[in-house]
């Protein structure tokens, strides 16, 4: 790998994560947690994810897919290559959601 694809998905793997970070956060904004539940109560918040619309699991998903998409583009823009870079913001996002 040259310096400018390397370069081009690291950037693209910030841009991604900080993509997923904003959307969950307007998550939170919309469905915010009940009064005294903490997010390291695994009970209550598998409590609180199961009660939410399903609204809430498309927001999960729009983020995920808006990271890939700004990612990608963001990879191949500063790498200067068509796909490669793109595919690879992909595939990492795609196993970090399985995970």
């Amino acid at each position: 790998m040259t310096k400018p694809r390397i370069f081009g998905v690291v950037a693209g793997i910030i841009f991604a994560f900080i993509t997923i970070v904003a959307v969950q956060l307007v998550s939170m904004q919309i469905y915010p947690l009940p009064d005294g539940v903490s997010m390291q109560d695994k009970a209550a918040m598998k409590e609180h994810i199961a009660g939410l619309p399903d609204t809430a699991m498309y927001l999960v998903l729009l983020g995920y897919v808006l990271a890939a998409v700004f990612g990608g583009w963001v990879s191949t823009k500063i790498s200067k290559e068509k796909y490669l870079p793109a595919l690879i913001i992909g595939g990492l996002l795609a196993i970090g959601s399985v995970m």
